[in-house]
């Protein structure tokens, strides 16, 4: 995409112990480098890590199950130390001055504010530009086309598994909601939508 003007697109997913940033914690998180055709950049490996919960009486036991939460406690990397890897990863990104990760993600103002959270706002506001993408709002924003033409809406759902489903996206389930899964196939979706302008009529 030449009109980034430098800055990185990324594809960005984020698993979480609950639904508040603020007492609530990411899990785990991928940051998936994107090339020019919106497939995953070969010359850049994701970020990929799994974090050890700061707040561990805040468990939400529907957001990740015991066992697994019971294991990051004893075995996730703490939050300071995947800041610091997450800032040598970013800076081997080899960006332009004042150039930043554009944000692709399914929700992306979930994830942002655990994102905030963990990195700070100066950090996150240095490394991640504010124009991002979002298949979500892509979504309702498609099914609003629709509905101004008195046509039937393109997606019933905009959850990422119903959007993979409608574009023909292979999906498996077994395999949602780890954070590089849904990163690769939220990319996968994006680049579907801008392929297929047949969503959006003449």
């Amino acid at each position: 995409m030449i009109h980034l003007n430098g800055n990185k697109l990324c594809s960005i997913d984020c698993e979480t112990t609950g639904l508040d940033p603020y007492k609530h914690d990411i899990w785990q998180i991928c940051v998936l480098p994107l090339g020019f055709d919106l497939k995953p950049d070969k010359d850049h490996v994701p970020f990929d890590v799994e974090l050890k919960p700061r707040n561990i009486e805040n468990r939400e036991p529907g957001a990740i199950n015991k066992a697994k939460f019971n294991h990051l406690v004893l075995n996730g990397m703490d939050y300071e130390i995947a800041a610091d890897l997450f800032m040598d990863w970013y800076e081997k990104l080899g960006l332009g001055f004042k150039k930043r990760i554009v944000p692709l993600a399914h929700n992306w103002p979930f994830d942002r504010e655990f994102i905030i959270e963990w990195l700070g706002r100066p950090t996150f506001e240095y490394c991640l530009d504010p124009r991002y993408r979002d298949t979500m709002a892509i979504g309702a924003f498609l099914n609003d086309v629709c509905d101004n033409k008195a046509e039937m809406i393109t997606f019933p759902s905009i959850s990422l598994r119903r959007l993979a489903s409608n574009l023909e996206v292979e999906w498996d389930t077994s395999m949602a909601h780890e954070a590089q899964y849904d990163s690769f196939k939220t990319a996968e979706v994006y680049r579907r939508l801008l392929t297929n302008t047949t969503y959006i009529g003449e």
